[in-house]
Parts: C-alpha cells; sequence; structure tokens
C-alpha cells in the first residue's frame, strides 16, 4: 500500500496580546529566572516616563515603552568577581539588554525552540519555567540553562 502522506513547510503568523508577554516577563524576572540573572534596572528610560520606578511592574513595562530598554547580569559572574573581590564582575558591556525588538524576535524563537511551553503560553497555562524559557530565547536566542 502506497503512503498518501503530504509533508509541507508553512509559516503562521499570530497576534499575542502586550499583556500576555509581560504576564512572561513577569514570570521570569519574579521566579523564573531568578537564579541566572541578577542586577535588574532601567538601562534606558522610556521617553514618557519618569526616572522612578514608581509604577508597578516596571520590569515588564519598561521595554514596551518607546526607547524603554532594561539591563541585568549573569548571577554566575557576578559569584565569580565576589570570590575575586573585583566588585560587581560585570561591566557595561557584559549586561543582557531586553527591548521591544529582543522581545519580538525571542517571541518567535520561543514558539520554535520551545513549542510545548508555548503552547502552554497560548493556553493561558504557563508557569515561572514558561516565563524563564522565553527569557532565555529573548537574551540568549536560545534556552541555555535547565
Amino acid at each position: 500500500m502506497m503512503d498518501k502522506s503530504v509533508s509541507v513547510a508553512m509559516t503562521t503568523q499570530i497576534q499575542v496580546p502586550m499583556t500576555r508577554v509581560q504576564d512572561l516577563i513577569i514570570s521570569a524576572f519574579e521566579y523564573g529566572s531568578r537564579y541566572w540573572y541578577t542586577g535588574l534596572h532601567v538601562d534606558v528610560y522610556p521617553a514618557d516616563k519618569s526616572s522612578k520606578r514608581d509604577f508597578e511592574f516596571w520590569h515588564a513595562e519598561v521595554p514596551f515603552e518607546a526607547g524603554g530598554v532594561l539591563a541585568f547580569g549573569d548571577a554566575e559572574e557576578v559569584i565569580l568577581a565576589s570570590d575575586q573581590k573585583t566588585g560587581m564582575g560585570a561591566d557595561e558591556d557584559e549586561l543582557y539588554r531586553l527591548d521591544l525588538p529582543k522581545i519580538k524576535e525571542g517571541l518567535g524563537i520561543f514558539a520554535r525552540a520551545c513549542p510545548e511551553q508555548f503552547a502552554s503560553f497560548l493556553s493561558e497555562d504557563d508557569d515561572a519555567e514558561t516565563g524563564d524559557c522565553f527569557l532565555q530565547c529573548c537574551i540568549f536566542g536560545e534556552v541555555i540553562y535547565g
């Protein structure tokens, strides 16, 4: 009997509400990624926000505002640096940066690299691990931890 299956490659575009992506960012920074990042701060303040962290979930809002960028370091590098008593261990060039273009690119990588986690995200059954995978896709282009 002849196999009548057909392979087809296709690209699908979906719209994801900004608030859902912000939920992933909150899950990552508040819970899921705490084991590998440190020193989260605003690198570039959004054009329409003050320089104070006076808005709730600032870490999820900043990258979605015009020009807003978050920066943070690698926790392991800080531990190694503290052992050597050299300070933070990461100069400005070694910090990871999260902005809207990285979020958009990371969302596509997340869908391809972590299809089960992405499905959990789409069905609103995501958790801290889902947020961690998403953040790693945004920063590293893949999941390198866990």
